[in-house]
């Protein structure tokens, strides 16, 4: 997250427990990749997070229905216009996922014996750089987590396109409008409109006064729509109102509850991005690694566990050391300085 983004949520009191619902849907894609890799493709038996199998994937949309909520609340505080809107969006997730980009793209080209299944083109590095891969026929992008980037990025256009009314009210309708004008027009995917559960949710916020105990119910519908899901579901069905719609009343009442500050989880929170990157390379070399170790490999909950805090201090790593100021002198040359 931004230093300008922080600002703006902190001026509405709301930082802590969205930074801490970031840090959640990182770590439960992060577990999710882990699972499904450990099972599916590596044969090794997972008891106690299989669930996670199909479950984790909802983090996805959780990140959805955030993006949606705040561009709501930074606009409602801080209004700027579709140019200085787009510059900050481009600056907060272009850095370090073109500088990831690159290096993988690269290792794969110099190495291709190691990534023989992939064939890695000029093309395919021009689209994923441009978030159109999945549009213009590659599939995913370069780094295989971009593609939900490559929706954050159309998310932001259209949000863009609305800001001429100057109102962060009328720009989050007017958002949700043109999006159920393009999937019905255009048959855009429908995960589109969990961006909109996010303003729908920035709208009711701005609009009416929650109380605690509204915003307590709330969160434990959403919270408890996903545990069943998670316990007795199997993630078939459509996903944006098995998880998009239970994550919108999950955000709806946890920003109405006393702010989380933990510093930990606060911290965990700020290198959710850098995590939910960095997994595309960690998660596939943890498990080259301990190909020939039999003893963890047999352990098969143990090992997700492990490989998950490896990941996530990884994240963290990478956020402090690269992220972090790689966008902060983006930033500081987007103003001249």
């Amino acid at each position: 997250m931004s230093n300008e983004e922080k600002s703006l949520l902190q001026s509405s009191k709301k930082l802590g427990n969205i930074q801490v619902l970031r840090a959640f849907a990182a770590l439960i894609v992060i577990m999710y990749h882990i699972v499904s890799n450990a099972s599916i493709s590596q044969g090794i038996s997972i008891t106690l997070f299989y669930s996670l199998g199909h479950w984790g994937f909802s983090g996805v949309d959780l990140f959805f229905v955030i993006s949606g909520f705040v561009m709501i609340e930074s606009q409602r505080n801080r209004p700027t216009n579709s140019f200085e809107f787009f510059k900050a969006r481009i600056i907060r997730i272009v850095p370090i996922y073109w500088l990831l980009t690159f290096c993988y793209w690269t290792i794969a080209t110099i190495f291709p014996a190691y990534f023989q299944h992939i064939t890695a083109t000029p093309s395919w590095l021009f689209t994923s750089l441009l978030f159109t891969s999945g549009v213009l026929g590659f599939g995913k992008p370069i780094i295989g987590q971009g593609w939900t980037l490559e929706f954050e990025m159309l998310f932001y256009l259209f949000f863009a396109s609305s800001l001429w009314l100057r109102n962060s009210f009328r720009s989050g309708i007017l958002t949700i409008a043109l999006i159920t004008i393009a999937v019905q027009s255009f048959t855009l995917n429908q995960i589109v409109f969990e961006f909109c559960f996010g303003l729908l949710a920035g709208v009711i916020h701005q609009k009416y006064k929650i109380s605690k105990n509204i915003g307590l119910v709330l969160t434990i519908i959403g919270g408890g729509a996903l545990l069943l899901e998670l316990l007795f579901g199997s993630g078939e069905g459509n996903r944006v109102l098995l998880f998009g719609l239970p994550s919108m009343f999950l955000l709806l009442g946890i920003v109405n509850l006393n702010q989380l500050t933990n510093r930990f989880l606060l911290a965990l929170g700020d290198a959710s991005y850098s995590a939910y990157l960095l997994q595309f390379f960690v998660i596939p070399l943890l498990f080259k690694l301990t190909l020939n170790l039999s003893a963890i490999r047999s352990q098969g909950d143990i090992l997700v566990l492990v490989f998950t805090v490896i990941t996530v201090l990884a994240g963290q790593v990478l956020y402090v050391v690269v992220e972090k100021r790689l966008t902060s002198r983006f930033r500081r040359l987007s103003k001249g300085r």
